[in-house]
Order: structure tokens, then C-alpha cells, then sequence
């Protein structure tokens, strides 16, 4: 865990307009932060994760949603908090990208939409935001309730989100 953690701490302490984030070295330190044991490291991970993508968002994939859907199930507010801000902060995007620039779902096309919302549906990101919208910490709450929000402006996502509103009593 030391060397993921200091990997972090030499890349945040780098030229941040240089470092991509979400590929390589970075995102193999902040994933191995994230699936941690220790909160504090997983704390680390989720803040890192909401900072990096309040000032960069771009499409991604699997590799990079999965860490931090992970840290939407931590018991800890701050790990949540900051988790769900990172997935709303990256639910935004949307755009025509060519297929070898991202692994999506759709990597088949040539050129296709980039949707990080989907993608975030597929991968099952509305269950733990779901219960986050119950969490008694208003935080928390607020961040599950502005990514929910963000998922609900494409057509696919906001069908899927109607279909879970009328499940919503039962969770």
C-alpha cells in the first residue's frame, strides 16, 4: 500500500495538467487505494478521484468507474461524499470520440458516443446511489441526489432511472 500511496502523492505533487489521471501508473495507485482494507486509504483514494475529475472530465471506462463504484459501498460519509461527487463530476460527459481513443461498451463502432452516464448505469451505479440518496448524512444525500440528476439527462439513463423510481419504496 505504501508504494500506492506515495505513487499518488508523486503524481498529485507533479504538474497536473501533464498527468493523465485516468490511464497507467495513476490509476493502477488510486485503484489499489480504493479496493484498500484501510479507510483512510480508501478516504485518500475517493478525494483524489472527486478532485481530479471536478477539474478534468472525459470519457472513461470500466477501469476507472470500477474503483470508484467500489467506494460508493464503504460505510464511511467522507468516502462516500467524495465518491459519489467524483461519479457525478464524470456523469456529465457525453460526446463523439473515436473508438481507439476509450474502452467503452460500444468499442466496436468507429466513431460513437462516449457516454459516461450509460456506462455508469451498466455498470451498476444506481443501486448504491440510490441508497446514498437515504443516507442520513445530508452530504452524502446531496451528492447521490446531483449524480442521479446528471444520469437522468440521457434518454437510455433516464428510462432506467423511471423503472427504479417506481422500485424506490422497496429499497
Amino acid at each position: 500500500m505504501l508504494f500506492s500511496y506515495s505513487g499518488i502523492h508523486a503524481f498529485a505533487s507533479t504538474d497536473r495538467t501533464t498527468t493523465n489521471f485516468f490511464s497507467g501508473a495513476p490509476l493502477n495507485a488510486l485503484t489499489t487505494l480504493s479496493f484498500s482494507d484501510n479507510v483512510d486509504l480508501q478516504r485518500s483514494a475517493a478525494l483524489a478521484f472527486a478532485e481530479i475529475t471536478e477539474k478534468e472530465v472525459r470519457p472513461v471506462g470500466r477501469d476507472t468507474l470500477d474503483p470508484i463504484l467500489f467506494l460508493l459501498s464503504s460505510h464511511d460519509t467522507e468516502v462516500q461524499r467524495a465518491a459519489s461527487a467524483a461519479l457525478g463530476n464524470l456523469a456529465v460527459n457525453s460526446k463523439y470520440i473515436h473508438s481507439a481513443d476509450v474502452q467503452t461498451f460500444e468499442a466496436d463502432r468507429k466513431w460513437f458516443i462516449a457516454d459516461n452516464k450509460l456506462l455508469i448505469v451498466k455498470l451498476g451505479g444506481l443501486e448504491p446511489l440510490i441508497r446514498q440518496m437515504l443516507s442520513p448524512n445530508v452530504e452524502v444525500q446531496c451528492n447521490a441526489v446531483g449524480c442521479v440528476t446528471n444520469l437522468a439527462t440521457h434518454g437510455k439513463s433516464a428510462t432506467t432511472l423511471f423503472m427504479v423510481s417506481l422500485l424506490m419504496p422497496s429499497v
